[in-house]
């Protein structure tokens, strides 16, 4: 085997290390936000709004949602949390309460609110764009913070 050999075996290595780390630090940054208290922010640049929100970023948590009429309470709303930007879709099954939707893409901009979310509706609600994370809140209280379209969101 030649020094040329090793030197190429060498540069393949170190490059699925910093790949593998890379990876790593992506989930993990991911992760960081595990089910439980969690802040998030609204701002305009002249005003913030933060919030006391639950978490949920596993397939089961996102696909239950509110459902059977889990309150909000301790938290002010729920947070879902998406790995790569998606278009979904929301339904109200087994919600009796309504509730505002509050979808952010992945500039972390508000890209689109739904208030007032009719439980007895048996339809979807659409993102209508692709989105990286929703936020539940309670009816009206989008209005109550003055909530708008463009509006950056942060979470920590």
């Amino acid at each position: 085997m030649t020094h040329k050999y090793y030197a190429y075996r060498r540069y393949a290595i170190v490059f699925v290390l910093i790949l593998i780390v890379m990876i790593v630090q992506q989930y993990a940054q991911f992760k960081a936000y595990k089910p439980g208290n969690t802040v998030v922010t609204f701002s305009n640049g002249q005003t913030q709004k933060t919030l006391n929100v639950l978490v949920q970023d596993s397939h089961r948590a996102k696909f239950r949602g509110r459902e059977y009429g889990q309150s909000f309470h301790p938290f002010d709303g729920m947070l879902f949390l998406y790995r790569r930007p998606e278009t979904l879709a929301f339904r109200m099954k087994n919600v009796d309460f309504p509730m505002d939707l509050v979808f952010v893409n992945k500039g972390n901009r508000v890209s689109k609110i739904l208030r007032n979310t009719n439980p007895k509706v048996q339809g979807r609600y659409f993102s209508r764009r692709p989105i990286i994370a929703v936020l539940e809140l309670p009816a009206g209280m989008a209005n109550q913070l003055m909530l708008e379209r463009s509006m950056l969101v942060t979470w920590y």
